[in-house]
């Protein structure tokens, strides 16, 4: 009997030409030991799906992998769609996992951890769940609540690795004070100089020490940010690799993965901080016509954080501040063109 094929959605993604991070491997392994749950939280390009599925590859682990998008705010769906990639993974999957009918919603909670009290015990040792896209979960859903029960029913010997743009919800602020949730974010996942030249290797191209200094620069560590520019290279084809790297294709893929999607005032916050070389909450707090400045700046899924003391600095990336800049001086063009007259405007006194 031939099986049906298993959907995208619940299958882990498939990899071409990758190179394996070692160093964020060694890391995975230190928080896997010691966190049943890991969260990683990085901007949209940062290489988090990747870096799970290329780990879980290489360490010979078993996977459930479940990509989440909107509609599994229908925790219904959800919970059919997890009972079906159960069935690819469990050891016995004839065993009917628990289903959720309409009295269940009365105490979703107790129905929550029959279901993965029974969904883990079938799994085989060392087998990582992974939630990816977390972030399109609206931050109104009852699947929070559903999730945590999941993490506090996790036995020994089986993890839950969440990927998400943005850092785990206030609600789970418990599960990290009480040791359950370790993270891996951003910073973390920034390519090093010997990754970078590596990558480069892999990619047929032999650079010299000024363009690969050059493109750690220019990309400060973002997956995407440095494949864009090492296509660009080979595309080029120049005989001088440093003088075809601009950050056009970058800016491209930032425009249409986080700019555009974002909601009108996210934007304008995105233009306003983008142009410092940093931002605190204090001073996001003090930041007029935006309102909710410190969610936004907290929320954020540009910048990278880094702790000085007591204080927690935000810093937007090269290719951020970039498209920041083209996008002011756009629209003070567009401006200009449709207002002449305030190129001759005389200053008041």
């Amino acid at each position: 009997m031939i099986r049906p094929c298993v959907p995208a959605k619940l299958s882990r993604p498939r990899l071409f030409n990758i190179t394996n991070r070692n160093a964020v491997f060694a890391l995975l392994d230190e928080k896997q030991t010691n966190y049943p749950v890991i969260w990683i939280s990085g901007s949209p390009g940062s290489g988090k799906t990747a870096l799970v599925s290329s780990f879980t590859l290489e360490r010979n682990l078993p996977v459930l992998w479940y990509l989440l998008d909107s509609g599994d705010n229908d925790i219904a769906a959800f919970f059919g769609y997890l009972t079906q990639a159960s069935g690819e993974v469990a050891e016995d999957a004839h065993l009917a996992l628990p289903t959720l009918i309409p009295e269940d919603l009365q105490d979703l909670a107790n129905f929550s951890r029959r279901f993965f009290r029974s969904l883990f015990s079938r799994l085989p040792a060392n087998t990582v769940v992974v939630l990816d896209n977390y972030h399109t979960i609206d931050p109104a859903s009852v699947f929070h609540e559903v999730i945590q029960q999941a993490m506090q029913e996790l036995p020994h010997g089986i993890h839950l690795q969440v990927i998400s743009r943005a850092a785990p919800p206030p609600r789970f602020a418990h599960l990290v004070a009480s040791n359950l949730l370790g993270q891996i974010n951003e910073t973390d996942l920034y390519l090093t100089a010997e990754e970078i030249c590596l990558i480069a290797h892999k990619s047929g191209l032999a650079l010299d020490e000024v363009t690969l200094q050059l493109l750690q620069n220019q990309s400060e560590g973002w997956v995407t940010g440095l494949m864009l520019m090492l296509e660009q290279i080979k595309q080029s084809g120049a005989s001088n690799p440093s003088a075809s790297i601009d950050n056009h294709l970058a800016s491209s893929y930032f425009s249409s993965e986080v700019f555009d999607p974002a909601p009108q005032a996210m934007r304008e916050f995105m233009i306003r901080t983008a142009l410092l070389p940093y931002m605190t909450a204090e001073m996001a707090d003090q930041m007029d016509g935006c309102e909710h400045s410190r969610k936004m700046l907290e929320s954020s899924a540009i910048t990278g954080h880094s702790s000085t003391g007591r204080t927690e600095k935000h810093s937007s990336t090269g290719i951020t501040r970039c498209f920041a800049i083209s996008s002011l001086i756009s629209s003070t063009v567009i401006f200009l063109r449709m207002n002449p007259a305030a190129f001759c405007k005389p200053a008041q006194p």
